[in-house]
């Protein structure tokens, strides 16, 4: 069922672990992630421009912008290097999650 970006927007800010092109690559993410670690979410979105994507977030979202930042510090340096601050997202992105 696509949804609308509302559902992001209720917490603020979100740690982006990771944006991939393919399901498969996705879900490599999902294998070599430390389960000590904040869990992670799974959001599969479209746009015309970009087609299917695959973001890979961490469940919890964050009030403030200093608290993502704190919580991209502690991950393991493999995710943290290519973490960062989920953007708000294009108009036209449909999202299929819930």
């Amino acid at each position: 069922i696509p949804a609308t970006a509302q559902i992001l927007a209720t917490a603020g800010y979100w740690v982006q672990i990771a944006k991939k092109g393919n399901l498969k690559e996705a879900y490599r993410i999902f294998k070599t992630y430390p389960q000590e670690q904040l869990p992670i979410r799974l959001i599969p979105s479209w746009t015309e421009r970009d087609g299917l994507a695959f973001t890979i977030i961490l469940k919890k979202g964050f009030s403030s912008e200093e608290a993502v930042q704190n919580a991209i510090l502690n991950l393991p340096s493999k995710f943290a290097a290519s973490a960062e601050i989920m953007k708000t997202p294009e108009r036209d992105t449909v999202y299929f999650t819930y």
